[in-house]
């Protein structure tokens, strides 16, 4: 009797390990689970955003970025929008940073190139750009820059029937090059904004004045790919398909065209001349800083005469913001 008590517990706990042995079997021979994209991305958040925004000129595909003017507070070089993630709030603009772009227009004859960079950092401050580039991340991201909210700028704009079509407002050129994070004056680095879009480098010719608007900067993260028949969306407007995608970042830039670059150059006023002595076209294109800004007509004009003043010397510089 006893014999048969510890024999069926032996069988018992032989059994026992048998399934044990089968169930982990069955686990692992389990079809693998498609990750879904949408909750392990390989990259963490941004916790902080910095836009880089500098007017500048081309030599071929090398921008050089114009030479800022020390002491002029408008109507700089390069101007700076550090975002930061606050609970309740999400992305908003750090305290002294600045709350807007203030931009020119361009034309055939006057160019007006603005080269745009952004950067990604992580709650320690750590740069984490790369983590939606490298290990085949570039071909799930691309970032889309949308016009939302266009309007006159305050009181000196005029309303126009195709206000609201993109390509009419602004262009814009994907400047990413491989290795990302190197410029075409390094040895061996392509351009390859063209073929593979991101847009953590780029560059906007604004094409009206006197404009208000709201530059929606989102950054799709595709769960197979951002490329549909070999092909990525245009700047302005990602596909249906692809608005139902993951959005790792959406953040609205607001955005103001003051006057165009032309209209500089036709400039010729005396150095000490006052708003009210300044000609009808002057007045009205000093009065458009003015709004841009929010500023006085008076600070305007100081500002505007620092920078025709400097003019000449608007000149690419040694570590300045290249592609």
């Amino acid at each position: 009797m006893i014999m048969n008590k510890k024999f069926f517990s032996i069988l018992l706990m032989m059994l026992l390990g048998l399934f044990i042995n089968l169930s982990v079997t069955s686990c692992n021979n389990d079809p693998d689970v498609p990750k879904d994209e949408t909750e392990d991305k390989d990259h963490d958040d941004p916790a902080k955003i910095v836009l880089t925004l500098a007017s500048g000129h081309f030599h071929g595909n090398n921008f050089h970025q114009d030479a800022p003017i020390e002491g002029l507070k408008y109507m700089n070089a390069v101007q700076t929008i550090t975002y930061e993630m606050q609970a309740g709030k999400g992305m908003v603009p750090i305290p002294g940073s600045a709350d807007r772009f203030v931009v020119m227009s361009g034309s055939a004859d006057k160019a007006a190139a603005y080269g745009l960079w952004i950067k990604y950092y992580d709650k320690d401050g750590k740069e984490i750009t790369g983590h939606f580039i490298e290990n085949g991340q570039d071909k799930l991201h691309q970032h889309f820059f949308i016009p939302m909210n266009v309007m006159p700028l305050g009181n000196v704009g005029v309303a126009e029937v195709d206000d609201n079509n993109p390509v009419k407002l602004f262009g814009y050129t994907y400047m990413d090059t491989t290795p990302w994070n190197k410029t075409l004056d390094d040895e061996g680095t392509q351009l390859t904004g063209a073929s593979n879009p991101i847009g953590f480098k780029g560059w906007f010719n604004f094409l009206k004045s006197r404009k208000t608007l709201t530059l929606n900067i989102r950054m799709m993260h595709a769960r197979e790919s951002k490329f549909r028949d070999g092909k990525a969306s245009p700047y302005y407007r990602p596909s249906d398909a692809q608005k139902l995608e993951h959005w790792d970042i959406d953040l609205k830039v607001p955005v103001n065209i003051a006057h165009a670059r032309s209209e500089e150059a036709q400039w010729n006023e005396p150095e000490n001349v006052t708003y009210d002595a300044l000609q009808p076209s002057d007045k009205k294109m000093i009065q458009a800083i003015a709004e841009a800004y929010g500023i006085s007509t008076d600070e305007a004009l100081k500002a505007f005469k620092i920078r025709i003043q400097h003019a000449g010397h608007h000149e690419h510089i040694e570590g300045g913001l290249e592609f």
